[in-house]
């Protein structure tokens, strides 16, 4: 059975692949968060999620060949609950922790 997905076609290596997407989505958040105007910021905000989508796609197919056939369903899974708990726990702590340096805010204060 011929394969005929992009993926399959292309010569740079799916590890390549998943740095460039990475070094991709690290650069547009860094332009994201340092820039002074909206100007400069749209085009961050557009690289970051399309790096993300190429970065998780990519990161799912290569679970699923890290593992035997029987586990590909497993190995993909993990991937994802990964990503669920980062976000779970990550978003707040990021909150936590821009508020704290920016003055406070009551959704991160300790009880008094």
């Amino acid at each position: 059975m011929r394969r005929h997905s992009p993926i399959h076609q292309t010569r740079v290596s799916r590890k390549r692949m998943l740095l460039i997407s990475l070094l991709l989505l690290v650069a547009g958040n860094v332009l994201s968060a340092l820039t002074p105007t909206f100007g400069f910021m749209l085009p961050g905000r557009i690289v970051a999620p399309l790096a993300h989508g190429a970065f998780f796609g990519i990161g799912s197919v290569v679970a699923g060949n890290l593992v035997g056939p029987d586990r590909k369903a497993g190995a993909i899974a993990m991937m994802f609950t990964g990503l669920t708990v980062a976000t779970i726990v990550g978003v707040p702590l990021a909150l936590c922790s821009a508020s704290s340096s920016v003055g406070g805010s009551p959704s991160c204060s300790s009880p008094r």
